[in-house]
C-alpha cells in the first residue's frame, strides 16, 4: 500500500490552443464538459438531465466513459450504501459490450438515490489521513477485548467497531501480505452478495475504467467490512431493488433518438456549476472563451479532424472513410468520391445537416461553448472544487462509516491542506495528490512507529459479542 512509486500525471492542458485535447462529442459539445455535466446531474439527482448527457455519451460511442463516470459518482457520493447498484454496475462492466439500455437503468437508479443514502467517507477518509499520517499514534482509540496486540489485531478490532479512520491509518504500516490476509479472512465469511461487492472494490481499476490509487481499494474494502458488522436489516436495505426508469424517461429518450445528428438534438446547455477546474472553461478567466473551438468545426478538413477525432464516434468514421469516402445522409451507405474537395463537401452535408457550427446563432453556440468562469488573477481553489462532493447538508449518523460524524474536524483539515493544481482537475487526481501529500508526512514518522503502542485497547461493554466476531475471522 505504500505509494513509493506513486506518479502524478498532472499534465498542463493549454486552454483553446490544444484543439485535440478539447475533442467534441457527437453533437459538438466539449466531450469533457459532457462527462462533467453528467456527473453533476447525477450528484444533484436530476434523472432526466442525467439521462440526456448519458445519451450524448452513448451517441458518441463513449460508453466506457459513461460507466466510469457513474462508478465514480457512486463511490464519492454514496460509499457503501445501495450496494445493489454496485452489483449491477459490476455485472454490466463484465459483459462483452456495454448495453446502452443497461446504462440508462444504472443512470436512473443512481440519479434517484435519496439524500439519506449520501456518504462521503471515501474523500473524507483520504483528507483525514493527510492529517493522521503525521503521527505514529493512532488517531482514534479502538474498542476491543484486549486479548491480543499488533497491527493485524488492531485493524480487525477497529473494523469490528466501525472505526474506519484508525484502521485506515494502521493499514499504511502493514505490508501487503498482512493486508491481503485480513481482507481474505473477512471476505471468506461474507455472504455471496457482500463478497462480490468486496471483489468489485478490491479490483476496482480493472473493471470500472477508473485509475485510482491503491489506497482507495483498501479503504472501500474496509468500509464494506464495517458495513458487514451492521445489523442484518441495514445490510438488506442496501441490496433492495433500485428504481427503474419511468415511461416519462423512455418517452424523452425516444424523442432524442429521432433528433440524432441534428442541431435540434442540443436540447440542454452545459451546467456552469459543473465546469470548475475540471474543464477548459473551468480554468480560464471570464475574459476569455472557447468559441474558437466550435467556430473552427467545419471550416476545413484539418481543423475539423483535430477537433473531433478524439471522440470515438468521429474517430471511427474518419478511420473508416478517410477523405475519399463519404456517407450518404439519407441512406447511411458509403460511396467513393472523385476527389478530396468532393469528399469534404459530402462529409459536411452529412455531418452538418443544419449548417456548420460557425453559422449557428450565438444562443445555440452558448449551449456548449462560451466564456470562462474564473476571475482574472484568481488562483485555483481545490476547496471550491471539493464542494461538489462534500456538503454539511448531506451528513447523517446512519452511515457505513463513522467518518461523517467528524465533519467539523474535516473542514478544519481541508482549510490547512494546500493541494497543487495543474491543468484540468479530477477526482482521481485529487485522490492521488492527497495520498502523495500524506505519504510525505508518513515517511517522516514511520521510523518512530512501535506496534506495542497499539495496545491495550478500550474494552467493549459486551465482550461475548466481540469474541464471536473474532471467531468468525479466524482461518
Amino acid at each position: 500500500m505504500h505509494p513509493e512509486n506513486l506518479t502524478r500525471e498532472l499534465t498542463y492542458l493549454s486552454p483553446v490552443s490544444n484543439l485535440i485535447l478539447m475533442s467534441l462529442s457527437r453533437h459538438f459539445y466539449d466531450l469533457i464538459e459532457v462527462q462533467n455535466a453528467f456527473a453533476y446531474c447525477l450528484i444533484e439527482r436530476k434523472p432526466l438531465e442525467a439521462c440526456f448527457w448519458l445519451s450524448e455519451l452513448i451517441d458518441s460511442d463513449e460508453t466506457s466513459i459513461a460507466l466510469a463516470t457513474m462508478v465514480e459518482v457512486y463511490l464519492v457520493r454514496y460509499g457503501c450504501n445501495r450496494l445493489a447498484w454496485l452489483l449491477e454496475a459490476h455485472k454490466t462492466a463484465k459483459e462483452s459490450f456495454l448495453d446502452p439500455d443497461k446504462l440508462i437503468e444504472l443512470c436512473y437508479g443512481l440519479a434517484t438515490m435519496t439524500a439519506d443514502m449520501v456518504d462521503v467517507s471515501l474523500i473524507a477518509s483520504e483528507i483525514m489521513y493527510v492529517h493522521d499520517a503525521k503521527s505514529s499514534i493512532y488517531p482514534v482509540p479502538v474498542k476491543g477485548t484486549n486479548i491480543g496486540s499488533g497491527l493485524e489485531y488492531f485493524i480487525k478490532q477497529a473494523l469490528a467497531t466501525d472505526n474506519i479512520r484508525s484502521a485506515f491509518w494502521a493499514a499504511h504500516y502493514c505490508d501487503a501480505e498482512t493486508l491481503t490476509k485480513i481482507c481474505n479472512q473477512y471476505q471468506a465469511s461474507m455472504t455471496l452478495q457482500l463478497a462480490t461487492c468486496f471483489d468489485a472494490f478490491h479490483n476496482l481499476n480493472t473493471w470500472s475504467g477508473l485509475d485510482y490509487p491503491s489506497s482507495v481499494h483498501v479503504l472501500m474494502c474496509f468500509m464494506l467490512i464495517a458495513l458487514a458488522h451492521k445489523p442484518a436489516v441495514i445490510i438488506a436495505k442496501s441490496f433492495e431493488s433500485l428504481r427503474r426508469p419511468t415511461a416519462f424517461i423512455y418517452e424523452h429518450i425516444a424523442e432524442w433518438d429521432e433528433l440524432i445528428g441534428r442541431r435540434a438534438r442540443r436540447l440542454y446547455s452545459i451546467p456552469r456549476d459543473s465546469l470548475y477546474l475540471s474543464t477548459q472553461r473551468g480554468i480560464i478567466p471570464h475574459t476569455k472563451n472557447t468559441l474558437t473551438q466550435i467556430n473552427l468545426v467545419g471550416s476545413n478538413p484539418s481543423n475539423t479532424y483535430a477537433l473531433i477525432n478524439e471522440c470515438s464516434y468521429w474517430r471511427e468514421l474518419f478511420e473508416s472513410h478517410r477523405n475519399i469516402v463519404a456517407l450518404s445522409c439519407t441512406t447511411g451507405e458509403s460511396h467513393s468520391c472523385g476527389g478530396s474537395d468532393e469528399a469534404w463537401e459530402a462529409f459536411c452535408e452529412w455531418a452538418f445537416p443544419d449548417d456548420i457550427p460557425d453559422e449557428w446563432s450565438a444562443e445555440e453556440k452558448a449551449k456548449s461553448h462560451g466564456s470562462g468562469i474564473i476571475n482574472p488573477g484568481e488562483p485555483p481553489l481545490w476547496r471550491r472544487y471539493l464542494r461538489r462532493y462534500i456538503n454539511t447538508s448531506y451528513m447523517s449518523s446512519d452511515k457505513a462509516s463513522s467518518i461523517n460524524n467528524n465533519y467539523s474536524l474535516l473542514i478544519d483539515i481541508i482549510s490547512q491542506i494546500e493541494v497543487r493544481i495543474i491543468g484540468l482537475w479530477s477526482v482521481a487526481k485529487m485522490l492521488t495528490e492527497l495520498e502523495s501529500l500524506a505519504y510525505q508526512k508518513f515517511v517522516l514518522v514511520a521510523s518512530t512507529f512501535d506496534e506495542e503502542d497499539l495496545a491495550p485497547v478500550v474494552p467493549v461493554e459486551n465482550e461475548i459479542i466481540m469474541m464471536r466476531q473474532l471467531d468468525k475471522l479466524s482461518l
